[in-house]
């Protein structure tokens, strides 16, 4: 978001960060450099957040998925026989002690 010019900026790098949407907040992670590398710079990962599906919908697969800015394709996080249902997935930020 372009505060200045009051208007929404289409953004097509993360400048080698992760970027984190979800069920139980959002966050942004610095990748490049970092000593894990399950995680990929540039990718957005997100997880269901709308608690009127979720709530609903206890017993169905969650949505979790990772989509890359350099490569434009959704990855699925999990295989399809995964049983995420309840409680719904979410992030769990890493601490830097």
């Amino acid at each position: 978001m372009d505060l200045a010019q009051q208007r929404l900026v289409q953004v097509k790098d993360l400048r080698g960060h992760a970027l984190f949407l979800g069920f139980n907040g959002s966050f942004f992670l610095p990748v490049t450099g970092s000593s894990n590398n399950k995680l990929k710079a540039n990718c957005i990962y997100h997880t269901d957040d709308n608690i009127e599906y979720v709530c609903a919908k206890r017993f169905h697969r969650r949505h979790v998925v990772a989509f890359s800015l350099d490569e434009n394709v959704f990855t699925q996080l999990f295989t399809s026989s995964s049983r995420l249902n309840w409680p719904p997935p979410i992030w769990i930020r890493p601490s830097r002690g």
